[in-house]
């Protein structure tokens, strides 16, 4: 590979890491940002997430455990959806053998997208007649593929 290509990568290897840095400082920081999640959150979970297991309410015990783990995941989803347009998540288990969503902290992942295979068949194939189609809307299925960055081995 030649200096001017590796230049290229670096500089945009820096400029993905900046701009990554900068959406978590505005999402985290930016006091009309944080005031939207808060709206976002007391609209969506301030009575609570209650549900029923095959037609019936669910045990007293159940709903404690719906409030301890479930209502922080959709706090943290909500935030996610809005700062990386997805969620990451997993599976954790806890000691007692539960398991639990939990959504990703951010710096413990990377990600990257990619065109689908067939947008990337529909590009190559309408190049040359993008103008003909007076398409406004030029999106397109984009893949998702997360990188962990740390191992998790905590759990509560």
């Amino acid at each position: 590979m030649n200096q001017a290509i590796r230049m290229r990568q670096s500089s945009r290897l820096r400029d993905i890491a900046e701009s990554e840095s900068l959406l978590l400082e505005l999402v985290t920081t930016e006091p009309t940002v944080l005031q939207c999640f808060k709206i976002m959150e007391s609209t969506c979970l301030s009575q609570g997430i209650f549900c029923k297991i095959e037609g019936k309410e669910t045990t007293v015990k159940f709903q404690k455990f719906l409030d301890m783990y479930y209502i922080p995941f959709c706090k943290a989803a909500i935030r996610a959806m809005h700062t990386y347009g997805f969620v990451p998540w997993r599976i954790r288990r806890l000691h007692k053998g539960d398991e639990i969503p939990e959504v990703l902290p951010a710096g413990t992942f990377s990600w990257y997208t990619e065109v689908g295979p067939e947008e990337q068949d529909r590009s190559n194939r309408y190049k040359s007649n993008r103008s003909k189609r007076n398409r406004d809307d030029d999106s397109c299925m984009v893949v998702y593929r997360l990188h962990s960055c740390i191992n998790f081995l905590y759990s509560l």
